[in-house]
C-alpha cells in the first residue's frame, strides 16, 4: 500500500507590534520543530513582497489562517491597527469556530480587561515572557501550548471514519480520509507492540463486557438503554438478555424496523 499523502499544515498567523519584533523571532525559532513535522506554517507582515497592497494582504491572511497568536504588550494595545483592527478581527472568527485565537504575552501590560482576556493566555498563567527567569524555557512553554492547540484543532478537523464497505466482509477508508489521517499514521515512532497483534484478547474483552451488560440488566429492572446511530440492528441484540423488564432508547437511519420495534417509536 503506498504511503498516503500528508495533510494540509495549519497557518499560523502572527498579531503583533513592530517593537516587538526580536521577540516574534524568538517564538518563530522555538516553532520551527511544529513547520519541520509539517503540521503549521506561519505568516507575518514581513512575508508581503514588493508591489502587494499591505493591508489587504494581512486581511486575506488573517481571515484564511486557523491559529492567531495575539503577541501582547503595551506597544500591541496602543497601536490602533493591532487591537481594533487585527484582534476584533481576529475575535470575531474566533467566536464563530473558524479560527482559535491564542494571546502570547510577551511584556507586562494591562491585558486581562481585553476582549480576549476571556481566553486562555500563555506562557502559563498568563506570565509575560520577559518576567522569566530563563527565556528560552519561557519560550519553550508557549510552543508547547501552540502544539497542543494545533494538535487539538487538527484532531477536530479529522472526516468520520466510517467504513465504505467493497465487499459484505471487508472495507477500505475513502482516499480523501486516507490523506487526512496520514498525519497521524506516519508518526516518527516505531510501532507500539501493546497495540498491535492482540486480536484475540479484545474479542475476549469485547465478549466480556457484553456478557456483563446483557447479565445485568437482566437481573434489573427499570432501565433506559440508549443506543445511538446503530448501523448494525443484530448488535442490539447481543446486549438484550431474553427477558427483560426496561426500556430500550434506539437512532438509527435504518428504515426497516420489523421485528425490533413494539409499540410507538420515534425515529431520529
Amino acid at each position: 500500500m503506498s504511503t498516503p499523502e500528508p495533510s494540509k499544515a495549519l497557518e499560523i498567523f502572527y498579531s503583533y507590534a513592530h517593537e516587538d519584533e526580536r521577540l516574534r523571532k524568538a517564538l518563530d525559532k522555538q516553532l520551527n520543530l511544529l513547520k519541520r513535522d509539517g503540521l503549521v506554517t506561519d505568516w507575518n507582515d514581513h512575508k508581503i513582497t514588493a508591489g502587494k497592497e499591505w493591508e489587504s494582504e494581512i486581511l486575506t491572511h488573517l481571515d484564511s489562517a486557523e491559529v492567531i497568536l495575539l503577541l501582547i504588550s503595551p506597544d500591541f494595545i496602543a497601536s490602533d491597527y493591532c487591537y481594533s483592527v487585527e484582534m476584533q478581527r481576529a475575535m470575531e472568527r474566533h467566536e464563530r469556530g473558524e479560527a482559535r485565537v491564542i494571546p502570547i504575552i510577551l511584556r507586562p501590560t494591562d491585558w486581562k480587561s481585553a476582549t480576549f482576556g476571556k481566553l486562555k493566555a500563555l506562557p502559563s498563567d498568563g506570565r509575560a515572557l520577559t518576567r522569566w527567569p530563563n527565556r528560552d524555557e519561557a519560550f519553550l512553554n508557549v510552543a508547547k501550548g501552540i502544539r497542543k492547540a494545533v494538535r487539538e484543532l487538527a484532531a477536530s478537523s479529522l472526516p468520520s471514519t466510517k467504513f465504505v464497505e467493497d465487499s459484505p466482509s471487508t472495507g477500505t477508508l475513502p482516499q480523501e480520509e486516507l490523506k487526512v489521517l496520514a498525519a497521524y499514521w506516519n508518526v516518527p515512532h516505531k510501532p507500539n507492540p501493546f497495540f498491535t497483534g492482540r486480536e484475540d484478547i479484545l474479542e475476549q474483552i469485547n465478549k466480556t463486557f457484553v456478557d456483563a451488560v446483557r447479565d445485568w440488566l437482566g437481573t434489573h429492572t427499570g432501565w433506559l438503554l440508549v443506543l445511538d446511530n446503530v448501523e448494525d440492528l443484530e448488535m442490539i441484540n447481543n446486549f438484550l438478555p431474553a427477558e427483560h423488564r426496561g426500556h430500550i432508547l434506539l437512532t438509527t437511519r435504518i428504515h426497516a424496523m420489523s421485528g425490533y420495534a413494539q409499540g410507538p417509536i420515534h425515529f431520529k
